[in-house]
């Protein structure tokens, strides 16, 4: 009797991981954004702070592409792929800019998702896959901080929240993400000519959250890109949380 009920036992753990199986391989035909995970840092020491995130993040995306770039992985990236936009790079005043730029180029080309390090997943994404693009919400605008010069031009475009970059996702050669890329390469000149190094507002409306929460109100196409809100701010929907959000400044 023991020995039938070890077999029924184990023939329904091999269905179970049979079905299990099968139903990721239906999910996954219907993906769009790869399994494909990319961070930056200025070189390959972590700040010992981000480091658990990291790994969490690794570790609830055990089938996911891992690609991590240093400062100097970032220059040679664009030197063998895009000169073009290599030359706009090297313009851009601040470091913080920079990184913006590449963020947006590196989903472009490889599609996949992108995260600050100082994000806290809390679960796997492959449920977001399907979409053609993922961005969060960075700032919730009201009837209160509407009021503020910086949100003051959005509220009073009936825009009520400000498109996030911390994390955000893509399938490859997505055209808004393009739009991205594009506006900071063509006004590569006006960024330059209107550098201020101590406003962050300059940050904001020339490659942060400002400036592509202005491009997404241009889009036409704004049921291709999936807003994460689940009314809490600095959040990627459910699946992880902005922990750290301002240490950018850091970086300028």
């Amino acid at each position: 009797m023991f020995v039938l009920i070890s077999i029924v036992i184990l023939i329904f753990l091999i269905l179970f991981r049979y079905l299990k199986k099968l139903l990721e391989n239906l999910g996954s035909e219907n993906e769009k954004i790869p399994r494909i995970l990319i961070q930056t840092w200025k070189t390959n020491k972590l700040p010992e702070k981000c480091e658990k995130f990291v790994d969490e993040l690794k570790r609830l995306h055990p089938d996911y592409n891992y690609k991590f770039f240093t400062d100097n992985d970032i220059y040679q990236f664009l030197k063998d792929n895009y000169e073009e936009y290599l030359k706009t790079y090297d313009k851009l005043p601040l470091t913080i800019q920079k990184i913006d730029f590449f963020r947006y180029i590196a989903i472009y080309h490889f599609g996949g998702i992108y995260l600050d390090l100082d994000m806290e997943c809390k679960k796997n994404m492959n449920s977001m896959l399907t979409h053609n693009s993922v961005f969060p919400v960075d700032e919730y605008i009201n009837h209160i901080n509407g009021k503020k010069p910086r949100y003051a031009g959005f509220y009073n475009d009936n825009q009520n929240f400000l498109v996030g970059q911390y994390a955000f996702a893509g399938e490859p050669k997505n055209k808004f993400i393009k739009s991205l890329i594009d506006g900071i390469h063509k006004n590569i000149d006006r960024i330059v000519r209107t550098v201020n190094h101590n406003d962050d507002n300059y940050v904001y409306i020339t490659t942060g959250p400002d400036y592509v929460t202005k491009k997404y109100m241009e889009y036409n196409e704004k049921n291709k890109i999936e807003i994460l809100d689940n009314k809490k701010r600095q959040q990627f929907g459910d699946y992880a949380e902005h922990k750290y959000f301002g240490s950018w400044k850091k970086l300028k």
